[in-house]
C-alpha cells in the first residue's frame, strides 16, 4: 500500500506542481482584469465615480484623469447583463458614490455574452459573482477557465520582442499607442477602402428579444440612481466614419429612440460623442476604439461633464 501510495504521488505531483506554477504566473502577471477588481476593491469607500461598458469605454475612460476618484470596470465583450451584476454587487459598498457612467453605442442594447464566453469565469474569480452555473474547476483556477487562451497567453509572455503593457493602478493601459489605423499610416483612403472587408457583418446581428431584456438591466440601474440621488452620465462613445457607415439603420434607430427617451430623466445626462469633431483619426486605434491619445481627450470631456453637475448640485 505505501508504494502504491509513493508511486501514485510520483505521477500525480509532477503535473499538479506545474499546474499550480502555471496558476502562480497567470495570478501574478499584471492585466487589466484583476488591477480593475483590486483597485475597486481597495476603494470601495471612496469611489465617487463608477464607469461600465464595452471594451469601448474600456479603452476610452482612464479613471485617473478624473477630479474625483474613481473606477472603470469596463471590459471587452461585456454587456448590460454583467454591467448590472457588477454594478449592484458593489454599489451598496460604495458609501460615496455620485456618478455612475453608462454606454450606450451601437451594439449595446442588442449584445448578449455568449454562455461559453471564457471570461465568464473570471467574474466569479475576481467579483464573487456566478453568471451561470460553473464547474468547481472554473471556479478556482484561471488556467482552466480557457487552457487555449492562457496557454497561448503564457508563450507570448516568454517573446523578447513582446511590448509590455503600462497598466496604471486603476487597471488602464496608458501606452496604447498601436492598432490597425497606425499600421496604415492613418491614411483615410486606405482605411475607408477597406472597411467593408474588415468590419463586414460586425455588430449587425439584430435581436429584440436581447433587446426588452437589455432595456431592463439598464432601467434597473437607472431606478436605483434615481432612488439614492447618484447622477448617470450615459454616453455613446466615439467611432470612426467608417464604423458609422456600417449601421443599421432600424438598429441605430431603436438605440437613438431610448437614447430620446433618457433626456426626459433630470437625474440623466446623455452625451453622444460618436462622431465629435473632437476625434481625430489619430485618436483611433481602429474603427470604434480610441488610442491613448483619443482616451485622454474622452476622459477629459467625461470630467468636464461632471464638474458641471457638481456646479449644478452646488451652485
Amino acid at each position: 500500500m505505501r508504494k502504491f501510495i509513493i508511486r501514485t504521488l510520483f505521477f500525480v505531483l509532477p503535473p499538479l506542481l506545474i499546474l499550480i506554477a502555471v496558476e502562480v504566473a497567470i495570478r501574478n502577471t499584471p492585466n487589466t482584469f484583476s488591477r480593475k477588481a483590486a483597485y475597486l476593491k481597495e476603494n470601495l469607500s471612496e469611489i465617487q465615480v463608477l464607469c461600465l461598458g464595452s471594451s469601448h469605454s474600456q479603452d476610452g475612460i482612464d479613471p485617473a484623469l478624473f477630479h474625483v476618484k474613481g473606477a472603470n470596470l469596463a471590459f471587452g465583450g461585456q454587456d448590460l447583463h454583467v454591467d448590472s451584476a457588477l454594478f449592484f454587487t458593489y454599489v451598496h459598498q460604495m458609501p460615496r458614490l455620485r456618478y455612475v457612467v453608462l454606454e450606450l453605442d451601437y451594439h449595446t442594447l442588442e449584445t448578449r455574452m455568449e454562455s461559453d464566453n471564457y471570461r465568464i469565469p473570471w467574474y466569479y474569480i475576481y467579483h464573487g459573482i456566478e453568471l451561470q452555473k460553473l464547474p468547481a474547476s472554473k471556479k478556482v483556477s484561471l488556467f482552466f477557465s480557457s487552457p487555449t487562451f492562457f496557454t497561448g497567453y503564457l508563450f507570448l509572455m516568454t517573446q523578447p520582442r513582446m511590448r509590455q503593457l503600462q497598466i496604471n493602478e486603476h487597471g488602464f493601459i496608458t501606452n496604447d499607442h498601436d492598432g490597425y489605423f497606425k499600421k496604415r499610416h492613418f491614411d483615410s483612403s486606405s482605411i475607408n477602402q477597406e472597411f467593408h472587408q474588415r468590419l463586414g457583418a460586425r455588430h449587425g446581428e439584430e435581436d429584440l428579444r436581447v433587446y426588452a431584456e437589455n432595456i431592463r438591466k439598464l432601467n434597473g440601474m437607472l431606478s436605483y440612481c434615481r432612488d439614492n440621488n447618484i447622477k448617470v452620465l450615459v454616453i455613446t462613445t466615439p467611432a470612426y466614419q467608417t464604423y458609422r457607415q456600417n449601421q443599421k439603420p432600424d438598429k441605430r434607430g431603436r438605440v437613438q429612440c431610448y437614447a430620446d427617451s433618457l433626456r426626459l430623466l433630470p437625474f440623466v445626462t446623455y452625451r453622444n460623442f460618436e462622431a465629435a469633431p473632437e476625434f481625430l483619426i489619430t485618436d483611433f486605434k481602429n474603427d470604434d476604439h480610441l488610442s491613448r491619445e483619443g482616451s485622454i481627450k474622452l476622459t477629459q470631456l467625461l470630467d468636464q461633464e461632471l464638474q458641471a453637475a457638481d456646479e449644478i448640485r452646488n451652485p
